[in-house]
């Protein structure tokens, strides 16, 4: 297992452009790079994990070459936090976005998608998030807490090393 441990404080956010329609952002764990579209444009690529990321505490890529996975999970045993954080110059019309995580164990991952100033609710599955809460929004926020007893039980994103899938899916329209 090997990874780089971001302690990443802030700064970093996902940002529309004035006249987009649209904006398709997606990760790849396995290429450790995010691909965004806008417009449907060619992608522009940017990585790693925490290029694009305003907060991540204790929260690092871990690459298993023995069963060929690789994911993000916490670095050490303490509780996790991971932020993407959105701004938009218009208001979203529609949001389609996916997470997904994997927990052995102890583990627990609990996500929330926040507008700006709301309180944040956070669920134990992605899927269970109200987007259309997002709509009439232009900033909003999507964090992962991570905890267990043991690193290895909560990953984020896990797929095969090998693999092209993108878990993180964040798809808006304006």
């Amino acid at each position: 297992s090997s990874g780089i441990n971001a302690e990443y404080g802030g700064g970093r956010c996902i940002e529309s452009r004035d006249a987009e329609r649209s904006l398709l952002i997606t990760y790849s764990p396995a290429a450790d790079k995010y691909s965004i579209s806008r417009d449907g444009g060619p992608a522009e690529i940017d990585g790693p994990y925490t290029a694009l990321l305003s907060r991540c505490e204790g929260v690092t890529r871990k690459v298993e070459y023995d069963w060929n996975m690789v994911y993000l999970a916490r670095s050490t045993d303490d509780p996790a936090t991971i932020e993407w954080t959105v701004k938009c110059k218009k208001p979203i019309t529609a949001a389609e976005i996916r997470m997904s995580h994997e927990i052995f164990e102890t583990g627990e991952v609990s996500w929330a998608c926040t507008p700006q100033g709301e309180q944040e609710h956070y669920h134990s599955q992605f899927s269970a998030v109200d987007l259309t809460e997002l709509v009439g929004v232009t900033e909003f926020r999507i964090s992962a807490n991570l905890s267990s007893s043991n690193w290895q039980h909560t990953q984020l994103f896990r797929t095969e090393l090998s693999g092209d899938e993108h878990p993180f899916y964040l798809k808006l329209e304006f």
